[in-house]
């Protein structure tokens, strides 16, 4: 039984080792970037409606955290970025609200100068 045990355990290895070999366009060597940033900013308003009347002040806080990352590879490149956004107004809190974004591209050739998948 210890014979059946190690042969199964050699022929995954050698099954994995004949895949790495036979395919190395499927395990891509490449840059990987992650930036990550916050952001605060503060604004001012005297007449934050934009009205000719009832002219109401505020002050405007918005912070946020971006990511943004980038895979680059010899036959393949991914690229993705996220955006929130929360704005908090100190005269109104029913106008408080958070806003996001987030895209994203993937492009990889299958064999050199051969097909090409795109995807967004």
């Amino acid at each position: 039984m210890a014979i059946t045990a190690m042969g199964m355990v050699t022929k995954i290895k050698l099954s994995v080792v004949f895949f790495a070999l036979a395919c190395p366009y499927v395990t891509f060597a490449g840059d990987w970037q992650f930036d990550p940033s916050i952001t605060i900013n503060e604004t001012y308003s005297d007449n934050v409606g934009l009205s000719a009347n009832n002219e109401q002040s505020s002050l405007v806080t918005q912070t946020g955290l971006n990511l943004q990352s980038s895979y680059k590879a010899q036959n393949a490149e991914l690229n993705f970025s996220s955006q929130s956004n929360y704005a908090l107004y100190s005269h109104d809190h029913d106008l408080d609200k958070d806003y996001h974004a987030v895209t994203s591209d993937l492009r990889v050739q299958l064999w050199p100068n051969g097909i090409v998948l795109f995807g967004g």
